[in-house]
């Protein structure tokens, strides 16, 4: 069995006009937030394997909050393809994933994971800051990920439901 955990960075800031995209950092609420999806995946079992994260400078601190607040142990991987990308790209990164590791964690961007959770649940789906989006399937490879019909929605989290 496979986890596929998509997570959306936590909010960033706007406070610095003129500042690329994609080294906008996170706002205090962002600062808070992430920590408690951590918290979360550890009170419900789930903390990832391995995860793979966006390269911009929110999705990073948003992968360094959760995993230090989920004692995660092992291995992000750092992938710049992840920034705004598209859910096939989402895929083809998942894809690469060693089949050694049961749980993933991917923390990228909207629009693409938004499309990607709404084309796995077979519904749109709201996707807002620093939601995380839990799929299990019975797939014995990564390299298998892309066939959707094979996952199924176990948990949606938006923090302010938590």
């Amino acid at each position: 069995m496979k986890t596929l955990m998509l997570m959306r960075h936590a909010k960033s800031s706007w406070a610095e006009p003129g500042i690329d995209d994609f080294d906008r950092e996170l706002n205090a609420r962002g600062r808070k937030t992430a920590p408690i999806i951590g918290a979360w995946l550890v009170e419900h079992k789930l903390v990832p394997d391995t995860v793979l994260s966006s390269t911009a400078k929110r999705a990073k601190e948003t992968t360094q909050l959760v995993v230090e607040s989920a004692d995660f142990q092992g291995e992000v991987v750092w992938e710049p393809q992840l920034y705004l990308a598209p859910p096939e790209i989402l895929l083809e990164m998942a894809a690469k994933t060693e089949d050694r590791y049961d749980r993933l964690l991917l923390v990228a961007h909207n629009p693409g994971l938004e499309h990607l959770v709404a084309t796995l649940r077979s519904q749109f789906t709201a996707f807002p800051t620093a939601a995380l989006a839990c799929f299990e399937s019975t797939v014995e490879s990564w390299a298998g990920v892309a066939d959707l019909s094979q996952w199924k929605l176990t948990e949606l989290v938006i923090p302010k439901e938590l």
